[in-house]
């Protein structure tokens, strides 16, 4: 299959598509080009020329050999010369193209395919320098980067995803991205600007290094070739920091390094960029950061944040039909560990959501290859990655799991767990509802309810979810859902998907929809237990085995969730003194 490259733009994929080399096909026989003739040729080398500027073939183009031997492309650019062994320099001409060689050794024998020649148009009078990276067919995919000065007061990242501008700033352009080996790939500066251009090479693919690659490097300007470079032959690292280049007098100062990171990386802030197909339709993206000024904060859809008061990070954009991209930027970094991670609000499985991330500096340099969702395993949320907010430096999770990172479950339970009794309605109360309030210690969600069963025919409860005004339940549930009674066990109803948030205290309810099923209770008053008779409620004396499992925010209130379906406004009977975040200070009902 083609190699892809992601792109953050919805709907927009770069593609390579695989050239067919057909040796001998395009191309006219040897010609003379001495009195005296070519030497008997004993090898032959093929390939094609292109243009460095849009990978187009070109048409007669004279490929010649040291030692006589040469021939003339058609209008497939495809080339295969007959040559004699030994130490040969291949050269290159066409009208109105830079002049182009290689060295190669030659046997007898020797069939060389795949030798292409890459070359750059002579440049205009507008143009100042152009750099084109050629390599083999391994690795697949390396990247062209240029890091301009500051123009204007902005520094100028040109890459395969800002492909910059000929007549505006940056006054810099990538002409082509090839994703399929050999290049070119190819960076022309129209205007240079006073101050330091870096120039490196970023091994995309992962299927062979950069090092021994034989990637070469060669920078053109107003008089043909300048300099050529070749990638260093050991080393593993990912980058190679090929030279950096004078704006003021456009002298090349050779660098000819594998880095662990490219030049000039901004650690002072970060974006991150969240992309995936068309479904689900909403993936959010998320920041937990660590304790600024006292206080923990989460950005997400319900905490847009701030760029310059706490948490100087913002989300940028929030997208609920696909794609993305969402963006997060982290403005300033404070010591401690910033979290990010994917909520999954969507029917479809984060595994299928073809979802990636990617993490830019300060300069708009790419930082990482995007980190991909794993494609097994389950879960509502996507743990990415953690930054050191005093480094900046990445430590990968990527896991999928049932529950937010920071967050922590708990079971809110009021029973011994023994009943004494199963308890039941006589005929004329079905339809009625036993009840028990709860008490969480903060603001958080409902993952699931839990009720002690037993039945002596129909088995049919409903679950039903209640909030408080003030002491008193509310007469309408804000959830209800149908599930059969187990004899005498453990019924839990998961209503992780839901979104039931809490800021306070609510009830959890049965109502009994035949007088056959039975719910636990205890003679033990443990003053929260209440029954819905006739549309009024009442508080009884009794305990009723029924729980429920929540997921705090371990301190970060905004962790509760999205805009879902919320217990009412009035459910605030132990809300926490303080909500942070600018988030409201009561639940609010309704879907995102």
């Amino acid at each position: 299959m083609p190699y892809q490259k992601r792109s953050p733009i919805p709907g927009f994929i770069l593609l390579a598509i695989p050239v067919l080399l057909i040796l001998g096909a395009g191309c006219s026989k040897n010609e003379e080009s001495s009195p005296t003739g070519p030497a008997i040729p004993d090898a032959t080398v093929s390939g094609k020329v292109r243009s460095a500027v849009d990978d187009s073939p070109i048409s007669g183009a004279r490929v010649s050999a040291d030692d006589g031997n040469s021939i003339v492309t058609e209008a497939s650019g495809i080339y295969s010369l007959d040559l004699s062994s030994g130490d040969r320099t291949i050269t290159v001409t066409a009208a109105n193209f830079d002049t182009s060689r290689k060295e190669l050794h030659i046997s007898a024998g020797d069939l060389i395919q795949n030798t292409q020649f890459n070359l750059s148009p002579t440049l205009s009078s507008d143009q100042s320098l152009r750099i084109v990276l050629s390599w083999l067919d391994a690795p697949q995919d390396l990247d062209a980067h240029l890091l301009t000065p500051s123009i204007s007061g902005t520094v100028y990242h040109i890459f395969w995803n800002n492909e910059g501008s000929a007549d505006a700033p940056p006054y810099a352009s990538l002409d082509v991205d090839e994703t399929e080996g050999y290049g070119p790939e190819t960076i022309t500066i129209h205007d240079l600007q006073p101050g330091t251009y870096h120039y490196w090479v970023r091994r995309f693919s992962d299927d062979a290094e950069l090092a021994g690659s034989e990637a070469v490097v060669e920078v053109y300007g107003s008089g043909g070739l300048l300099s050529s470079y070749t990638a260093p032959s050991t080393g593993s690292d990912v980058y190679w920091h090929v030279f950096d280049i004078n704006g003021s007098d456009g002298s090349v100062q050779l660098v000819n390094q594998l880095v662990s990171e490219p030049p000039g990386v901004d650690r002072t802030s970060y974006q991150i960029m969240l992309t995936w197909a068309e479904e689900p339709g909403d993936l959010d993206a998320n920041l937990l950061t660590p304790t600024i000024s006292g206080d923990q904060y989460h950005v997400w859809s319900g905490n847009l944040g701030h760029s310059d008061q706490p948490p100087y990070a913002t989300l940028n954009q929030d997208v609920q039909t696909g794609y993305g991209p969402e963006i997060i930027t982290i403005h300033q970094f404070f010591p401690g560990t910033y979290t990010y991670y994917v909520a999954n609000y969507g029917a479809t499985p984060l595994t299928q959501s073809e979802a990636f991330v990617g993490i830019y500096d300060g300069n708009g340099i790419f930082l990482l290859g995007w980190i991909a969702v794993p494609t097994s395993g389950s879960g509502r949320y996507w743990s990415a990655f953690t930054i050191d907010g005093t480094s900046g430096e990445m430590t990968g999770v990527n896991e999928l799991s049932d529950i937010p990172p920071g967050a922590v479950q708990a079971e809110l339970l009021y029973d011994d767990g023994t009943p004494t009794e199963y308890r039941y309605f006589i005929p004329q109360y079905v339809g009625s509802t036993m009840a028990s309030r709860l008490s969480p210690s903060g603001p958080g969600r409902l993952m699931s309810l839990k009720f002690m069963t037993n039945y002596s025919g129909m088995r049919g409860f409903t679950a039903e979810v209640y909030g408080m005004v003030g002491d008193t339940p509310e007469s309408s549930p804000v959830y209800t859902e149908d599930f059969n009674a187990a004899q005498e066990d453990w019924v839990t109803v998961d209503v992780s998907d839901q979104y039931l948030n809490f800021t306070g205290e609510f009830l959890i309810g049965v109502r009994f929809n035949n007088n056959d099923t039975r719910l636990g209770d205890d003679d033990v008053d443990n003053y929260r237990s209440w029954v819905l008779l006739e549309g009024s409620w009442q508080q009884w004396d009794k305990t009723l085995f029924i729980r429920a499992v929540v997921l705090y925010a371990n301190g970060v209130v905004a962790e509760i969730g999205p805009e879902a379906p919320k217990l009412p406004s009035s459910a605030v009977g132990q809300l926490i003194p303080k909500l942070r975040n600018g988030l409201p200070s009561r639940a609010e009902i309704g879907r995102r």
